[in-house]
């Protein structure tokens, strides 16, 4: 996602703008088939949404949080607007 949304910032020339939203919880068991626990969710979208920032801004990523731990090169293109969309 940090790759498409830099490359449509850019085409765009900065005028981007990201939202970003969890999904509707109306099935609980289908967390738990993934290991999941419903009740995460919201720190699960901000922990997402760190790491996202994180991919715009940073020459390397190496992101170890409580969900999400990766490590990748910088992306290219880097978005437009600097620091980032907002």
């Amino acid at each position: 996602m940090a790759i498409q949304t830099a490359l449509l910032d850019n085409l765009s020339h900065g005028r981007l703008i990201v939202g970003t939203a969890k999904g509707p919880n109306y099935n609980a068991f289908e967390y738990l088939g993934f290991g999941s626990d419903p009740r995460d969710n919201n720190q699960q979208m901000e922990e997402a949404e760190d790491l996202l920032i994180q991919a715009w801004t940073s020459d390397n990523v190496d992101f170890k949080g409580k969900y999400w731990q990766v490590s990748f090169p910088s992306i290219s293109p880097r978005p437009y607007q600097k620091p980032h969309p907002p």
